[in-house]
């Protein structure tokens, strides 16, 4: 039931693709046809008996034996769809060599009956009648010479056929319709497949700072804004400003290298569940998420500055550093926007860094702040 929804879902947003095959099918179908040869049948039908004009008695039932055992008409079928049936029909109605190409007999033997039908198409329906009986003429004197127990009787003459079997624009026209619904349906279904991922991909990409792999500001403020209106109360939201590497010039690619082992170190430190954004150029944003208590919020951050705190190669076996993390948090209230929870938080990252002691974390339990030194 999900999959059927999904589906539909993919149908209605990609409707535009359904509704383009099928006209597409639709028009290139009317398109061919108007291009097309018209094409005319005309049918007669001969009947197979025994000769009981010529034979009786022992012949006559000998004759009836054969025909109820249907080889005889299957002889016939062949006889009328052979090449010399064929070209004295031809020769018949004025259509000797090449002229006839385009002209078709065929011939079929009733299930259950000793009726043979002819069926010539063509171009001209005029000629298709006169092929169709000239056919018939030929087979009918060709048997009288050559089966003197059997005869065959023309039953329903062919007739001048007024319409063409092909094309045939509003059947063709319908089932075009048909095919470029299913096929547009099958394409829209395919490209929301496809692009769900790309989407997806894209959308993750967007969100990153390629820098330090962390998330960006603006995916941080989303989050915040999406969470903010259910889970504030269990959020602790801190900015982390690394005074040591505001301090340093560095080429871009041994910066972005230790912006990725800093990124590598916090993660290692936080739970899984936890955000990290870069906040500025030296600064990084962390979200924790389903803290049950305040304090346990602060203990995490705490472990997170000491380990920051340590001394850092700013590339493998190069020059040391002391990243001199300031870091400030937040916990969520319930009244709190994205905008008042980082105005309380400027306040709180503001008198981090104004502190000279070595590192230092806030931690605002309220509204009115309340600093915890370590």
């Amino acid at each position: 039931m999900v999959q059927l929804r999904m589906y539909l879902e993919a149908l209605w947003r990609n409707w535009w693709i359904v509704a383009l095959t099928a006209v597409s099918a639709v028009i290139l179908t009317l398109v061919i046809n108007s291009m097309a040869q018209p094409v005319y049948q005309s049918r007669l039908q001969l009947l197979i008996a025994p000769n009981m004009t010529d034979f009786s008695g022992r012949d006559l039932i000998y004759s009836l034996d054969t025909l109820d055992k249907r080889s005889i008409v299957a002889t016939f079928v062949e006889v009328l769809n052979s090449n010399r049936i064929r070209r004295e029909a031809l020769d018949t109605v004025g259509l000797a060599g090449g002229a006839g190409d385009d002209y078709e007999i065929s011939a079929v033997a009733l299930p259950e009956a000793s009726v043979l039908e002819v069926a010539v198409a063509g171009p001209d329906p005029e000629t298709t009648a006169a092929l169709a009986n000239a056919a018939a003429a030929q087979t009918i004197s060709y048997v009288g010479q050559t089966y003197d127990i059997y005869r065959i009787e023309l039953l329903d003459p062919a007739s001048i056929p007024k319409t063409p079997i092909s094309p045939t624009p509003i059947r063709d026209a319908s089932l075009a319709l048909l095919f470029g619904l299913v096929l547009g349906s099958i394409l829209a279904i395919l490209r929301d497949q496809i692009q769900q991922p790309i989407n997806v991909k894209l959308r993750q990409w967007n969100a990153h700072d390629h820098a330090s792999t962390a998330y960006k500001r603006a995916y941080m403020e989303n989050q915040l804004e999406r969470l903010l209106p259910t889970e504030a109360d269990q959020l602790v939201f801190s900015v982390m400003r690394l005074e040591g590497l505001s301090r340093l010039e560095l080429p871009a690619h041994v910066l972005h290298n230790l912006l990725h082992r800093i990124v590598a170190i916090m993660r290692d430190e936080l739970p899984g569940r936890d955000l990290i954004a870069r906040w500025d150029d030296h600064s990084f944003a962390v979200l924790m998420r389903h803290v049950s208590d305040p304090e346990q919020g602060l203990i995490r951050l705490n472990r997170l500055q000491h380990t920051l705190s340590e001394p850092i190669e700013v590339y493998s076996g190069g020059e040391v550093i002391n990243l001199s993390p300031r870091l400030a948090g937040v916990v969520g209230q319930p009244d709190d926007t994205v905008s008042s929870l980082i105005e309380r938080l400027s306040v709180a990252t503001l008198r981090a860094s104004k502190n000279g002691r070595g590192p230092t974390l806030y931690y605002e339990e309220t509204h009115q702040p309340s600093t915890h030194q370590r």
